[in-house]
């Protein structure tokens, strides 16, 4: 039987997040919050944000890459809303004016935040932007699946169809 790649990833999202894979090292420690900015300007803990599974999309305004991914994430958003995974947009080494000018974040109907500190790189590495992570409840990444090559990974570095 041949089960459709978009199926079978969720399949295997809801395996871990269910306890059907296996234990993971944490890449990301959970006791201290970090800090960011709504595009409102206000600062917030990263913690308010959690709760639930997240595809945590890291990026910035002046990558190209990640421009073209930020507006498409609005169908994935819808999607992964209904597995009960959220999505959330972290731009990095940016400043709020140049994230809140971008028309793709004015469409966003997903958080868009902004980690003014850096501390994102800190805990969450990245090769490159953008950058993708599923993160469970409280902030630890776990495997997810790579669109492109459908190999489970720790993070996706690239640009992808989430969708």
């Amino acid at each position: 039987m041949c089960i459709p790649k978009s199926l079978s990833v969720i399949l295997y999202i809801l395996l871990i997040f269910s306890g059907c894979a296996h234990k993971q090292v944490s890449l990301a420690p959970t006791e201290s919050s970090i800090h960011v900015l709504d595009l409102q300007g206000k600062t917030r803990s990263y913690n308010d944000y959690l709760g639930s599974p997240t595809l945590l999309i890291l990026w910035a305004s002046w990558c190209q890459e990640c421009l073209a991914e930020l507006g498409t994430l609005n169908i994935a958003s819808r999607l992964l809303e209904a597995q009960g995974i959220k999505l959330i947009a972290v731009a990095i080494q940016d400043d709020l004016e140049s994230v809140r000018s971008l028309p793709q974040v004015g469409r966003a109907m997903f958080p868009v935040l902004l980690d003014v500190k850096g501390e994102f790189l800190e805990r969450y590495p990245s090769e490159g932007l953008p950058t993708a992570y599923l993160v469970d409840r409280v902030g630890k990444p776990v495997p997810l699946v790579d669109p492109e090559d459908g190999r489970a990974k720790m993070s996706v570095v690239g640009l992808r169809s989430w969708q």
